[in-house]
């Protein structure tokens, strides 16, 4: 390499370089780095020109043109590149802009297909649960119309065991009908052509379980009558006997246990005489007065002893003595015997009690209300034993004071005051009576009136009997 390096000129000019002054491996960029020909260059310079790059293959002398390649090699066409560069931009540009537009197209494609598959799924739980809607609606339906056919049979089944054949009655007025007008209202004829049987009746008036009045005629003794009297076809065909007591010997001094005893009684003697019957016991239908201690007491020991005897066929309605309680509308004008109203209502809860429906008073929306919104209004009754749940009475104002907020029916007013706690917002604001003349009546102060958007009331019971 040193027979071609010329030595360098003085200062730039290196047109007169004779003088070997080392060789150079590693290019260096001249400062300036824009080329000019008004200057002169070392070996390995690079220079820049018109967006290129150009490397000296040795001493360059000035003037000496950038495109004379004995001097000068073009090491970087940079505009070239960038052109490529450009034109590879642009076809990317292309390419990235027809992909983006591909994958817009992709995304909304997409988009809509979730869209789609998102209503669909809608459309499907929709129609699923419009299936397991229809499908229960029709399971409740069909479970109602299985319940309710197989109900019907039952029914069926029940009534085929008692039509056609006869039932005898025994008892005091109610049985013989005093009060109804006709005499073919009467309880024993309306049940016995409800349940297509034949009507014995052989009740006395004025008689009861030991009572007999100058005839000497109690129940067994009637039972004994009927037998006599029936010729022994009939007696076979007998297929129920009504042993229904009334108030006859709790108004004539009989004690409960006395009265139970003879029920008792009463029941075996008509099961050994009509031994294809069932024996129906109806321990104590009341009269229009208030139901006693004693009243209550006597039908608890009917019940009582009857349940203990364990008498083969004996169907008994423990709670018969809420069927007309009370009921005052059920009474004739005598207020003892039932009307001929009354007397159905007591046929209907017989034959509802034969087909297996159940008889207690219950759960009854009887009362009327006149403050408020109540929440309900019911009642129970069972066991001798009026119960009322707890209430809500809401949309309330009023002055204060004492406010007749309602009125209990006739069949569970208290034979005393009965009083229970009002509250509101968590404490006690006052208290609510339920008075003997059905009347329920709040107390509470004014401040609680203006202030209290609700009231609740607690709950109360009582006996349904008065005094013993």
């Amino acid at each position: 390499m040193a027979d071609n390096v010329t030595t360098p000129p003085a200062a730039t000019d290196y047109s007169g370089v004779r003088e070997y002054v080392g060789a150079r491996y590693v290019p260096v960029f001249a400062n300036p780095a824009e080329w000019t020909d008004t200057r002169g260059y070392e070996p390995l310079t690079i220079v820049l020109h018109e967006g290129n790059s150009y490397t000296s293959t040795q001493y360059v002398p000035t003037g000496v043109d950038i495109k004379n390649t004995k001097y000068w090699l073009q090491t970087g066409n940079w505009n070239a590149q960038i052109e490529a560069y450009r034109e590879e931009v642009l076809r990317f540009d292309g390419r990235i802009t027809q992909n983006a537009d591909g994958i817009k197209a992709n995304m909304a494609a997409i988009a809509d297909e979730a869209t789609a598959r998102a209503n669909a799924d809608t459309a499907l739980q929709q129609l699923i649960e419009s299936e397991e809607t229809a499908r229960k609606a029709a399971d409740t339906e069909l479970h109602q119309n299985l319940s309710a056919e197989i109900a019907s049979v039952k029914r069926q089944n029940i009534l085929s065991l008692y039509k056609g054949k006869n039932c005898v009655w025994v008892g005091d007025s109610f049985t013989t009908g005093v009060g109804a007008d006709p005499r073919t209202k009467r309880v024993s004829t309306v049940f016995c052509n409800a349940m297509g049987m034949t009507e014995f009746n052989y009740g006395v008036g004025a008689t009861g379980w030991i009572w007999g009045t100058t005839s000497n005629t109690p129940y067994i003794t009637q039972v004994q009558n009927a037998y006599d009297a029936m010729t022994q076809e009939q007696r076979e065909n007998t297929a129920m006997v009504v042993l229904p007591g009334t108030s006859t010997d709790v108004s004539h001094g009989s004690s409960s246990k006395q009265i139970g005893a003879a029920a008792t009684l009463c029941a075996k003697k008509a099961g050994e005489l009509f031994p294809n019957a069932v024996i129906y016991v109806i321990p104590m239908i009341w009269d229009k007065a208030l139901f006693t201690y004693t009243a209550y007491d006597t039908t608890v020991e009917i019940c009582d002893q009857i349940n203990k005897a364990a008498l083969p066929r004996v169907k008994m309605d423990e709670d018969s003595y809420t069927w007309l309680l009370g009921r005052y509308e059920f009474y004739s004008s005598d207020n003892v015997h039932p009307n001929n109203t009354g007397y159905a209502v007591w046929a209907a809860k017989m034959v509802s009690s034969i087909l297996g429906s159940a008889n207690t008073a219950g759960y009854i929306n009887s009362f009327t209300s006149s403050f408020g919104k109540w929440d309900k209004k019911t009642y129970y009754l069972k066991n001798g034993f009026v119960f009322l749940p707890g209430y809500k009475i809401t949309g309330v104002s009023d002055a204060g004071g004492d406010v007749n907020i309602g009125t209990l029916p006739n069949n569970i007013r208290p034979a005393y005051n009965q009083t229970t706690v009002l509250s509101s917002g968590g404490e006690a604001v006052g208290y609510v009576t339920y008075q003997t003349d059905g009347v329920i009546l709040m107390t509470h102060s004014a401040r609680d009136a203006t202030t209290r958007s609700y009231f609740n009331i607690g709950p109360a019971f009582w006996p349904i009997y008065g005094v013993r």
